[in-house]
């Protein structure tokens, strides 16, 4: 790279491995860069729509937004003369933008939001058919004098891909709130799906709805601090796990997450505290 700042697959490279480290926006600089040297490098432009979707909604990311939702399109192969992708991370990451644009449009009270948000289920849906694992195969006990003395047994294992699991939960949530929009553990589902996903923004969204049907529910209190957290707001983070061991201090995972933010900031002490603490009841 310093050799030459010019060189498109360097930078490419190095925009992919700003993605393995989780620092997006400079991933989405450095693969635009190497896209505007070179607009044929393979792959690419997939990266740059995955760092694109985990931003989030950072300001970069609007942006990019339309251009973002236009390249996943033509990955998931709809148009005519292509061949449909059996790609799970293409239809996947279709159906989160889908989602993300009717958000917007609900809030500008577009009346496309519905049939948006109704296509976001069904990239979502292709993405599952996409994501399966398979199946795991018995196929008995075999005893060499009398054959097969148990039958043959064939169990689905899930999905491959840990988002999968979020869009899944996505999919049962929405599903949920159309025939109950007052549940507010679907919203909250819906928030933790959402917030797996990196959509932060989209996550306290729909966390808000889930704490104004009950706000009692010490669960959103963890899940509004990791939300937080993804944003960077160590110091609100902290405050609500806080609070939220006063009220539960066996919560399996709060004193974990709060040695983790206090070791952030340089707080050593209060790290180690919570990390006693942790292991008291889990270790």
């Amino acid at each position: 790279m310093k050799a030459n700042p010019n060189d498109a697959p360097a930078l490419a490279e190095y925009g992919r491995v700003l993605i393995d480290l989780g620092r997006w926006e400079e991933a989405v600089e450095k693969l635009q860069a190497a896209l505007k040297l070179d607009p044929n490098l393979p792959a690419v432009r997939y990266d740059l729509g995955y760092a694109l979707l985990r931003m989030q909604g950072t300001e970069a990311a609007k942006e990019n937004f339309e251009a973002a939702l236009a390249e996943a399109e033509k990955q998931v192969g709809l148009g005519e003369g292509q061949q449909k992708s059996k790609d799970f991370f293409a239809w996947h990451r279709l159906g989160v933008l889908l989602y993300r644009k009717a958000s917007q449009q609900k809030a500008a009270s577009d009346p496309a939001a519905a049939d948006t948000l109704k296509r976001s289920q069904d990239m979502m849906i292709e993405a599952l058919k996409c994501g399966r694992k398979g199946a795991d195969v018995s196929y008995g006990y075999y005893d060499y004098t009398l054959g097969y003395t148990s039958p043959k047994v064939i169990a689905i294992s899930g999905f491959a891909y840990p988002e999968a699991n979020e869009d899944y939960l996505i999919l049962d949530s929405l599903r949920t709130l159309e025939a109950q929009p007052g549940d507010y553990l679907s919203y909250f589902n819906l928030a933790t799906a959402l917030y797996g996903l990196g959509q932060s923004d989209l996550a306290k969204e729909a966390l808000d709805k889930s704490t104004a049907l009950r706000s009692d529910y010490l669960e959103s209190k963890y899940v509004a601090a990791l939300i937080d957290k993804q944003n960077g707001d160590n110091e609100e983070a902290i405050a609500l796990l806080t609070e939220l061991l006063k009220v539960n201090p066996r919560h399996p995972h709060a004193n974990a997450v709060l040695a983790e933010l206090y070791a952030a900031e340089g707080n050593m002490d209060a790290a180690a505290a919570a990390l006693a603490a942790q292991a008291k009841y889990y270790y």
